[in-house]
């Protein structure tokens, strides 16, 4: 006998946030929530994306509605949260998917022996920066906004989106492999913080 997601995964009803919901990888993602019964709230900084997941999403049948929001805003990150409380009454589902590399926080060349530019010594720190808040910052922010509705009821999961590049940093982009292992050590640390919650916190790559 086959399984299928939804006789692994009982998820009816509950309700998922996913920021860069319109995003290559989370739109995906948000269908397949959608597809097991999860009211889905996408996020993503421009409107047109989130709306174009979530058309996909009602045309299959799911439930899901579209916030433009900058996962490094508190202030649009606390007026989505309200949106979705509104909309859904709760939150059981965090996906920390916004995030992405810059050319500004990557090299030309794989080693500083190569000839290229931008080399390391002409990166502008701005870029790492940039980088760095997109997915480190921007996933501490959303996660200080919409877990707390976790901890409160006692249950919960947040899934934060690391990389191999976390792990095993890959050449050239020194940046995006920085943040995406300050991404690794944060989803330890808030592992153990939100365990005595009953809250789950997790990262893929």
């Amino acid at each position: 006998m086959g399984y299928t997601l939804e006789s692994l995964f009982n998820l009816k009803d509950k309700v998922a946030v996913v920021t860069g919901g319109g995003g290559i990888l989370c739109s995906e993602m948000c269908c397949a929530l959608a597809d097991l019964g999860v009211n889905v709230a996408v996020l993503s900084r421009r409107q047109e994306k989130a709306d174009a997941t979530v058309k996909q999403i009602t045309e299959a049948g799911g439930t899901a509605i579209g916030i433009s929001c900058n996962a490094l805003s508190v202030e649009e990150n606390k007026a989505a949260y309200e949106k979705i409380k509104a909309e859904f009454g709760k939150i059981d589902i965090l996906v920390n998917g916004a995030g992405g590399n810059s050319k500004d926080a990557t090299t030309a060349g794989v080693n500083v022996l190569e000839d290229l530019h931008p080399n390391f010594f002409e990166l502008d720190p701005e870029g790492f920066k940039f980088v760095f808040d997109l997915n480190f910052i921007g996933t501490f922010i959303t996660t200080q906004v919409f877990a707390k509705d976790m901890v409160e009821s006692k249950a919960g999961n947040i899934i934060n989106i690391s990389s191999m590049s976390g792990i095993q940093p890959l050449t050239k982009v020194g940046g995006y492999s920085a943040a995406k292992a300050a991404i690794e050590n944060f989803t330890r640390w808030l592992a153990v913080h939100m365990a005595a919650a009953n809250v789950r916190v997790n990262a893929i790559a």
